[in-house]
């Protein structure tokens, strides 16, 4: 009998029915227009859908159709420099209807305009980017309909100052416009075990940030450290109201904060197809008023041993973390 107490628990521990399908397109076409190398054309159409079931009855349904366009226009060198310009635009359409419903279904569109520039000079490689971005976020119950648009911009600088070694720098302003999820949720979460509340009073997020590598590429031992700062205004992430039951009453809100990690691993080989790296990273996350940010990763360190032999590869990995407070 004790069997079939187990068994029969197993039977109703929920499942998720999941559907997927994405259809993409590519084109490309050399020497468009004079002074230009290339045009390329992407484009793809996902429909996804899943089902949440408990003892084989649909609890909550989820849903998701999108569909992206991007198009490139790379130039010829101009004085050394190779670059990019184009245009990206998609909508997504997300509904959630169900026990878990934790957000109105919303449409979201989004287009955006981009250019990247790289130069290789002795040594160095020197790389800039400059994006601008609008996005409008529509909820479908209640009318409510949110726009924002931000400008984002990254230099950087890459040195191999001796054979087989390569130090890093890049310095990015980033705008990051907060997602239909922070916006406009209300409800329960049950894979977060939280109860959310959006708020349509969000703006974009703004950070600077400041990242530095270095790495050893060639040689049985390589490896790569990188050390970064972030300072973020208007930092968007959900603050705890209350708890009940191991269940957490949250919003969505913004604050000034700051993110300071390292990031390293280590890769010895020990045969020609035998490898064990270690690795490891960790971030100190804190509001501007010096308090810890909620729910920010965690510390990990761990080790794995990979392998490859003519047409196989294979590894194992063991990760060690440290809960997030």
């Amino acid at each position: 009998e004790e069997g079939h107490d187990h068994d029969h628990e197993h039977g109703s521990v929920p499942v998720v029915d999941l559907r997927s399908q994405r259809w993409d397109v590519r084109g490309e076409l050399r020497e468009p227009f004079a002074g230009f190398e290339t045009l390329r054309l992407r484009g793809g159409l996902t429909d996804y859908r899943h089902d949440e079931k408990e003892e084989g009855v649909t609890a909550t349904t989820f849903r998701n159709k999108a569909h992206d366009w991007r198009v490139e226009l790379q130039h010829k060198p101009v004085a050394g420099w190779r670059g990019v310009f184009g245009l990206s635009t998609g909508q997504r359409d997300f509904s959630a209807l169900g026990e878990e419903a934790y957000v109105q279904p919303t449409r979201t569109r989004r287009t955006s305009l981009f250019w990247l520039e790289t130069l290789a000079w002795r040594d160095w490689r020197f790389e800039g980017a400059l994006r601008h971005e609008r996005q409008s976020v529509a909820a479908r119950e209640s009318g409510e309909e949110r726009s924002h648009h931000g400008t984002s911009g990254s230099v950087g600088a890459v040195w191999r100052f001796t054979p087989g070694y390569q130090l890093s720098a890049s310095f990015t302003h980033a705008q990051r416009m907060p997602t239909a999820e922070e916006l406009y949720a209300r409800g329960l979460h049950m894979a977060t075990r939280t109860y959310e509340i959006g708020n349509s009073a969000l703006r974009a997020e703004r950070s600077s940030n400041i990242d530095i590598g270095l790495r050893k590429l060639v040689g049985d031992t390589t490896f790569s450290v990188n050390a970064y700062h972030n300072r973020i205004s208007g930092y968007i992430y959900g603050r705890t109201l209350d708890e009940l039951e191991g269940v957490q009453l949250l919003r969505y809100t913004q604050a000034g904060a700051r993110f300071t990690g390292l990031e390293a691993k280590l890769r010895q080989r020990l045969t020609r197809h035998l490898g064990v790296t270690v690795f490891g990273d960790v971030v100190h996350a804190r509001l501007a008023d010096g308090s810890r940010l909620p729910r920010s990763a965690p510390a990990r360190v761990g080790v794995r041993l990979d392998g490859h032999w003519q047409g196989w590869e294979g590894m194992v990995e063991w990760v060690q973390t440290r809960g997030a407070r």
